[in-house]
């Protein structure tokens, strides 16, 4: 894949799925305070269930439940985060982005990490996941038409359309190869003056016949590297690689 100098990634995310023994609170405080010369930076974050209930035309809140606790961490660099789960460890970088081998290699890290604390879990999901904001010149951010910078949109039975105001495109497969696929893409609010932004959201992960050996399972994420940089390379145009090479 070609290297580009202003690549066009604001967030970069590695992630693995486990069973076996969910992290209890207290198993992510120690992993938390192990990785804290990384990610000085923690908080707890909650998640809850809400509901309502409707009763003579009205609505009636019912009371929060707790389903579960997390934490987010954060780096020196503010760019890094890591978030750890019950069943599940995230590496992320946002912009600016660098390479995914310094992302890798941070993941690595923070795996052995969780590998030594609480020993090997068996995987049940890796992913790879890339989030693209592509910024096209337009005076006054009027919409630009998303046909001639990325190669996934809405399509309409009419050889001629105008500009959509608004679209998003979103697909799912699973490849030869047994590598699921999320794509999604489309415009999003600008982020620059006199600009519009287009976002590619490319998503690839395994969830079958994962191996039981670390090495083994880390080798696989070459794999989804190579699935997102084929994708990436085939979703962009010619005209769009021009606005960050």
């Amino acid at each position: 894949m070609p290297t580009y100098p202003r690549a066009p990634i604001v967030e970069a995310v590695i992630e693995v799925q486990f069973a076996d023994s969910p992290l209890t609170k207290r198993d992510m405080e120690r992993f938390v305070k192990k990785v804290d010369r990384k990610y000085p930076h923690n908080q707890l974050m909650q998640d809850y269930n809400v509901g309502f209930e409707f009763s003579g035309g009205q609505a009636r809140g019912l009371p929060g439940t707790l389903r579960q606790e997390w934490f987010r961490c954060v780096g020196q660099d503010a760019a890094d985060i890591l978030v750890i789960r019950p069943t599940s460890l995230v590496t992320a970088r946002t912009a600016p982005y660098y390479s995914w081998e310094l992302l890798f290699d941070s993941f690595v890290k923070d795996f052995d990490v969780l590998r030594k604390l609480f020993g090997f879990k068996r995987a049940t999901r890796i992913g790879a996941r890339y989030i693209n904001r592509i910024d096209v010149p337009s005076p006054k951010s009027a919409r630009v038409d998303s046909r001639r910078f990325i190669n996934i949109y809405p399509n309409l039975p009419f050889s001629d359309y105008p500009v959509f105001d608004g679209s998003f495109s979103s697909v799912e497969f699973r490849d030869r190869e047994g590598t699921n696929v999320i794509i999604r893409a489309g415009l999003a609010d600008p982020v620059l003056i006199n600009h519009t932004s287009l976002l590619l959201d490319i998503d690839v992960f395994v969830l079958e016949d994962l191996p039981l050996k670390v090495d083994s399972v880390l080798n696989l994420y070459d794999k989804l590297r190579d699935k997102k940089n084929q994708l990436f390379e085939a979703l962009i145009t010619e005209e769009g690689r021009a606005l960050f090479t």
